[in-house]
C-alpha cells in the first residue's frame, strides 16, 4: 500500500486489516486498487470488495456525488464514517436499502440519497 499525492493504492497484499489505515485520513479523497489484489476493487475512487457486491470504504476526503453500482447489495458499517464532503449518493434502482445506507454515514452531515435506473458499468 502506497500513497500517491491524495491517492491510496493498494497492492496485492492488502487485506481487510488495511482498511482501518483510512480512518481518520481527511487527506486521502480516492482509492485505487492494483488488479492482482485479491480482495478488493475500487470504483471512482472508493473501495470495494473484488466482486463489487459490498461497499467496504470511501476515503473522507471524497467530495461531491457518489455513484454506487448496481451490483452492490450491502454497504460495511462506517464506510462512509466522516465523509463530511459527500453531498449526493446516488443508488441505482432495486440496491441498497436506504436505511442501511443511512446506518453507514455516521458523523457526516445528511446527504441526498438518490435513486436511478441505469447501469454506470454498461457504455
Amino acid at each position: 500500500m502506497h500513497r500517491v499525492g491524495t491517492t491510496m493504492v493498494l497492492n496485492r497484499f492488502a487485506d481487510m486489516s488495511s482498511v482501518d489505515y483510512f480512518k481518520k485520513s481527511p487527506q486521502i479523497t480516492a482509492i485505487e486498487v492494483l488488479e492482482e489484489n485479491e480482495f478488493f476493487s475500487a470504483y471512482d475512487g472508493v473501495l470495494y470488495n473484488k466482486n463489487f457486491t459490498k461497499l467496504v470504504r470511501c476515503p473522507e476526503g471524497k467530495t461531491g456525488t457518489l455513484r454506487i453500482p448496481a451490483t452492490v447489495t450491502s454497504i460495511d458499517h462506517f464506510a462512509f464514517y466522516n465523509c463530511a464532503g459527500i453531498e449526493a449518493i446516488v443508488v441505482e434502482d432495486g440496491i441498497v436499502d436506504k436505511l442501511s445506507l443511512y446506518l453507514s454515514l455516521e458523523g457526516n452531515k445528511d446527504p441526498r440519497v438518490e435513486k436511478e435506473n441505469n447501469n454506470m458499468f454498461e457504455e
